[in-house]
């Protein structure tokens, strides 16, 4: 019963974990608002996560990818799998979230192409989709599409449904399949991390409050994650990348249903 759970045994739990700082940080972030909710629902007298010091996560440099890199990526996935490009363009030229774009569970709010407006060249990031912050004017943001997205995503628009009509388990296989013929292996974030750098490289004038406003991050987060030694031919460069031949492709559906765009 959790009214029995002391501090000793949470801190024995979270023990286990110490192989791994952000899995004992994820531990203590999910068990820390279970016990505050017991506790606020009066389940619970005391808040033994309240005697425990959050675990302290080592900061690590965000990876991205080099420009030819992220071009075989995309050039390999319309050949072998694609049905992964509205994923890897909308995160590695909108940066958008992977949470944003893939469901865990069927249930789970993702974004839909009927959130991508092709008039205004606008993304919608609804409120029930972006990341949950306490901010007051809730989580919406507005991504404007850059050139480079509306190429590689033009071919795959549809009217309506989901963006990515696979669930996480489904794009993790294809991602594997992808990585073998390309012989990239992006580890995860990778693309939205890349996306943020080379945008900033490119977009220095518009400034960290911009890339903030489209990452739907704080400026001292991007500034503290975002800041690489890119130069501007760098970024101007990265969303140049466009197809070596600009002709209509096949599009394979979720259900393996072939069509043309």
């Amino acid at each position: 019963m959790a009214h029995e759970l002391g501090i000793g045994e949470i801190r024995s739990f979270l023990d286990t974990a110490k192989t791994s700082d952000s899995l004992e940080h994820k531990l203590y972030k999910v068990g820390s608002l279970i016990f505050a909710r017991g506790r606020e629902q009066r389940a619970l007298v005391l808040n033994p996560f309240d005697e425990i010091d959050r675990p302290k996560v080592a900061y690590t440099v965000p990876e991205i990818l080099e420009r030819a890199q992220f071009k075989r990526l995309l050039e390999t996935a319309e050949e072998e799998v694609p049905e992964l490009i509205p994923f890897l363009a909308m995160a590695g030229f909108a940066g958008v979230r992977r949470s944003e774009l893939v469901r865990e569970y069927a249930e789970d709010q993702v974004l839909k192409w009927e959130d991508v407006d092709w008039r205004k060249h606008l993304i919608t990031v609804r409120h029930e989709i972006a990341k949950q912050t306490p901010r007051k004017m809730g989580n919406r943001r507005f991504i404007p599409m850059e050139a480079a997205l509306v190429h590689w995503l033009g071919p795959y628009r549809k009217k309506e449904g989901l963006l990515i009509p696979m669930v996480d388990s489904a794009v993790r296989r294809r991602m594997k399949k992808l990585r073998l013929a390309s012989k990239v292996n992006p580890p995860t974030n990778t693309l939205r991390h890349s996306f943020a750098s080379y945008w900033l490289a490119r977009s220095s004038k518009e400034g960290l409050g911009e890339l903030s406003k489209r990452m739907g991050n704080s400026e001292a987060v991007c500034k503290r994650h975002y800041l690489e030694t890119l130069t501007r031919e760098e970024g101007v460069a990265w969303f140049k990348i466009r197809r070596s031949k600009c002709e209509p492709v096949s599009v394979v559906s979720a259900a393996g249903a072939l069509s043309r765009p």
